[in-house]
């Protein structure tokens, strides 16, 4: 090793070249890692990714399916606009005809590189942190026709002008599936049950045409519960059908009489006191009685009327009914719901009820789907430094805070929120450090702020606004 620094950096390279090529290697991981995070961490509304996707063991075998395409419903009164928040498609997709992908659909290819096997963590290294143009190939179905298209992103990591009024606010959007919420009782009577299977090795995405098997004695009464399914956007094809549905139903009505024999029972209801002179003791005496009752119940005969209703609707695999080495049908899918009624009212009609049960059936995918809507405040629409959150750097176009008058350079120095006593002291202490952040906290009520324009105090009257905005998207994949 030699003395001068030149040289024994020189040897220190040529002694330790492993340790710094793994020492570089290490560096140069992190700070893709780091860019990676930075890019993910700016995709607006709190979104993990540009697209949401997932792998279903029973629902496009072989390749990730959409979860959720980061659509967001914002509804302002009657009016409503729906958004997709984390991507814009380019002109090339726009004259292709629009063919914009849903929720359920499959990613095929990516740049035109098969994605076939690829893991949710796969897509995302090949789609996160880019700003240029990505073209997609999907699969998917409309009108029951299963078709391939392209279409082109390119994301966005900034939220556009005229969402930025409502902030973050969208992305706590969560819940449960119809399907979930049945198995687990909610929303259902305390005399139902429902219960819901699938096969998950059979692969439900090729299923567009149905027809149904009907052996009852009344095959008008199924015609009619079929369509009252969720089942119906299945496009029936009696001659080549991918699904064979089956429907049973049964329903009891019993009447059982009860005598109830007489019996009486005595009551006290208390006692009288009562004064009486004695003429030969001369003098008052108090008698005191009992107040007793006799109350006669029974000898009558009471009726009781019970109704147990069941329906039970399954799908059978097309393709496996000649199969002479099953024993058992080939069933991939059953929903259950069963009955049982106490003394039902008069209005109480058992074919309305096996409607209504089969309105709760709908079939995978279709069962994984959740609609949350939820009412948020939209913030006040302006922009602050981080270095100076008091003073206003933009204000949204068309928002509240242009209405009243609020202009760039305004800088915050006081907020009230009469009816907020719960906050009252939170947004004094918080006021200091956060300024613009306070009053864009979710308030729904009107409140006055004080700001500092040229030099002269101005107070002002910032009422929130109320919307409401909704998600749609996929659970369950993996």
């Amino acid at each position: 090793m030699t003395k001068t620094s030149n040289g024994w950096f020189h040897a220190f390279i040529i002694s330790n070249s492993d340790f710094m090529k793994q020492f570089l290697l290490n560096i140069a991981l992190l700070a893709c890692f780091t860019l990676q995070i930075q890019a993910q961490g700016n995709l607006p509304g709190g979104f993990k990714h540009i697209i949401e996707v997932g792998r279903y063991s029973d629902y496009g075998k072989g390749y990730l399916t959409i979860t959720d395409e980061n659509e967001v419903v914002i509804m302002d009164g009657d009016n409503w606009t729906n958004n997709h928040y984390t991507y814009e498609y380019v002109d090339e997709c726009k004259n292709d005809g629009g063919k914009h992908f849903y929720g359920g659909n499959l990613i095929l290819e990516v740049d035109g590189n098969s994605a076939y096997g690829w893991s949710a963590e796969e897509f995302y290294n090949k789609v996160e942190g880019r700003q240029d143009v990505i073209t997609l190939k999907i699969r998917g179905k409309k009108d029951s026709v299963i078709c391939d298209f392209i279409t082109k992103i390119r994301p966005l990591y900034e939220l556009p002008a005229n969402v930025k009024v409502f902030g973050n606010a969208f992305a706590s959007v969560k819940g449960r599936t119809t399907a979930e919420k049945r198995k687990s009782g909610d929303g259902l009577t305390k005399d139902t049950s429902y219960e819901e299977r699938s096969d998950e090795d059979f692969d439900f995405f090729p299923c567009v045409n149905f027809d149904y098997l009907i052996t009852s004695n009344d095959p008008l009464l199924d015609k009619e519960i079929f369509k009252n399914s969720g089942l119906r956007w299945l496009q029936r094809n009696e001659k080549n059908p991918d699904i064979l549905f089956t429907i049973a139903r049964d329903a009891n009505e019993s009447i059982s009489s009860t005598y109830i024999p007489p019996t009486s029972r005595t009551i006290n209801e208390g006692s009288t006191t009562k004064v009486r002179y004695n003429y030969i003791l001369h003098k008052n005496e108090y008698i005191t009685t009992q107040n007793n009752r006799t109350i006669t119940e029974g000898g009558y005969t009471q009726e009781t009327k019970t109704i147990d209703v069941f329906l039970e609707i399954s799908a059978l695999d097309v393709k496996r009914l000649n199969d002479k080495s099953t024993t058992h049908p080939p069933i991939v899918w059953q929903t259950t719901v069963k009955r049982h009624v106490l003394n039902p009212s008069s209005n109480f009609n058992i074919n309305d009820e096996l409607k209504a049960y089969a309105s709760w059936m709908t079939f995978p995918i279709g069962d994984r789907v959740i609609w949350a809507e939820e009412t948020v405040y939209a913030p006040v629409g302006v922009t602050y430094s981080g270095q100076n959150p008091h003073i206003i750097n933009e204000v949204i176009e068309g928002s509240r805070a242009e209405k009243i008058g609020l202009m760039p350079g305004d800088k915050l120095l006081k907020a009230d929120t009469p009816g907020y006593k719960w906050s009252a002291k939170w947004v004094k202490k918080g006021l200091k450090a956060n300024g613009w952040g306070v009053v864009s906290y979710n308030l729904d009520k009107a409140y006055a702020i004080e700001i500092l324009r040229n030099g002269s105090k101005i107070k002002l009257n910032l009422q929130p606004a109320s919307v409401k905005i909704g998600r749609l998207y996929y659970v369950g994949a993996k």
